[in-house]
């Protein structure tokens, strides 16, 4: 049993892989592949776990729907940097509790928010 769900893996991925940056809907493999969509369902499953495979809801035809992509090596790329985290003056603000939109503090008023931000070099990002 199991070497079937790897080859369905494998199966799966290729036709994936193959649909390239436009995806594939779960749909359309079971179309391609002539496989019962519940085989392709829990191959899905199994791939978007294993970060081979990652499943966003994209417009086609003005309609919304879900679309498979391979990822680059079985990995994910993160979109977005994390160092800079821990250098956000909001976390050590002693008015952070107070802090809000339509407060008296508030980001958007914030000089020390707003120093950090424009101190900022966004070739580092």
């Amino acid at each position: 049993m199991e070497s079937e769900t790897v080859s369905y893996e494998d199966l799966v991925l290729q036709k994936v892989r193959d649909a390239g940056e436009k995806g594939i809907t779960q749909a359309e493999l079971a179309k391609e592949l002539r496989l019962p969509v519940n085989i392709i369902s829990k191959t899905l499953t199994q791939l978007v776990k294993k970060k081979k495979v990652v499943k966003k809801s994209v417009k086609d035809d003005n309609k919304t729907v879900i679309k498979y992509f391979a990822t680059e090596s079985g990995s994910i790329g993160l979109l977005v940097s994390l160092r800079l985290v821990e250098k956000i003056p909001c976390y050590t603000c002693k008015l952070l509790y107070k802090c809000g939109n339509g407060s008296v503090v508030s980001p958007s008023s914030c000089s020390t928010l707003t120093n950090f931000l424009f101190s900022l070099d966004p070739s580092t990002l």
